[in-house]
């Protein structure tokens, strides 16, 4: 698979001036903006250098003096801004989409994408399992098209420290574009970073930047940062699915909605497959055993086929909005609309508002405090 877009990109920070990271055909690229981040207020600030613009602000549509401020990081902006500044919310990323789309285009994804897709079985008493206690039993996963395969251990008392380890070359030998799987942010990813931090294995080749995928934030949460890759979890796109009515969630429900299994039949080889229905909560007593290894490739296969559905939606929307990959994954109504609608009044000269609306609309609103 192939695409007009690019496929990772986010902002980082460099001596107090604020850049772009992206990632095409698995080469990194350290970039400077475009333009420099900027807001806009109705008056002159102490201290700073304005030029001096005439725009029509969405709430008035009549020409109006302001004072276009740019500055270096994008975290200066908070800090400069006024009660009276306009446009000092908008994410860069978002302003770049909708001031200068074309300059993304010399970064476009032009090889063919790799995709990992992945399932984990994790040993279970029946109560729900925490990395800390319980290892991984066995991950299933294919890439591309290829065939599933499982890697378990043999007994509880190996530990997964084994299991780890291979999968890690499986990741430095295939160098995955694309992670995929079924609710994967929040349980299997998390998961497996965080057994593989408790057995001392190193998580570096989980991730394209010069660091490990865990970082402290300022709060000191650690949190997993997988950079370069565009991590894509099927269950998110189910959720804004406003077609399925009616059924959980959960990835044999769905999977059956959309008759998955007649899909998975087409496979050589599989015939005869069916949807394993059963749901394993006491994992224990399979470990090592063919019908947990069949449970795991069972979910590989429906989770690839339910990607390949969604998958095309989210391309899309990056070659329509000029917008990378990864930001598509976090879109909303709101985001899709704001680019459109950002990007066809800035043609007219005119600014968005950011004034509330009940300031904007006191005939509706009446009189309201300050922070209300």
């Amino acid at each position: 698979m192939t695409m007009k877009a690019v496929l990772y990109m986010r902002l980082f920070e460099d001596s107090g001036i604020t850049k772009l990271q992206i990632f095409k055909n698995k080469k990194e690229h350290l970039v400077e903006l475009p333009f420099k981040p900027y807001f806009f207020d109705s008056a002159k600030i102490d201290g700073l250098v304005g030029e001096e613009v005439i725009l029509k602000p969405v709430d008035t549509l009549q020409p109006t003096k302001l004072f276009k401020y740019e500055v270096d990081s994008v975290k200066d902006i908070p800090k400069l801004r006024t009660k009276t500044s306009i446009a000092a919310d908008v994410n860069y990323l978002l302003r770049l989409c909708i001031d200068q789309p074309s300059f993304l285009n010399q970064y476009f994804q032009t090889d063919e994408l790799t995709f990992l897709y992945l399932d984990i079985e994790t040993d279970s008493i029946g109560i729900f399992p925490k990395p800390e206690l319980n290892p991984i039993i066995s991950i299933g996963y294919a890439i591309n098209d290829g065939p599933v395969k499982v890697i378990k251990i043999d007994k509880l008392e190996d530990g997964d420290i084994k299991l780890l380890l291979e999968f890690n070359e499986v990741m430095e030998k295939y160098n995955p574009d694309v992670i995929v799987g079924y609710n994967i942010l929040m349980f299997d990813l998390p998961y497996i970073l965080k057994r593989m931090k408790k057995n001392g294995i190193s998580t570096d080749c989980w991730t394209r930047g010069k660091t490990s995928a865990f970082f402290t934030t300022s709060s000191g949460n650690e949190v997993y940062n997988i950079q370069g890759r565009f991590v894509f979890d099927v269950i998110k796109e189910v959720f804004q699915d406003q077609t399925i009515h009616g059924i959980s969630k959960g990835l044999k429900p769905v999977s059956k909605y959309f008759k998955v299994d007649e899909k998975i039949r087409q496979i050589p080889g599989y015939e005869d497959y069916q949807i394993i229905t059963e749901d394993v909560h006491i994992t224990r007593p399979l470990i090592g055993t063919d019908k947990l290894a069949k449970y795991n490739e069972s979910d590989v296969l429906i989770t690839r086929e339910l990607c390949k559905m969604y998958i095309a939606n989210v391309i899309a929307f990056a070659e329509m909005l000029h917008a990378p990959l990864n930001m598509m994954a976090k879109r909303t109504t709101s985001m899709i609309g704001s680019i459109f609608y950002a990007t066809e009044l800035k043609k007219k000269g005119i600014i968005e508002c950011t004034m509330p609306n009940y300031k904007r609309h006191p005939d509706v609103f009446g009189t309201l405090k300050e922070g209300y």
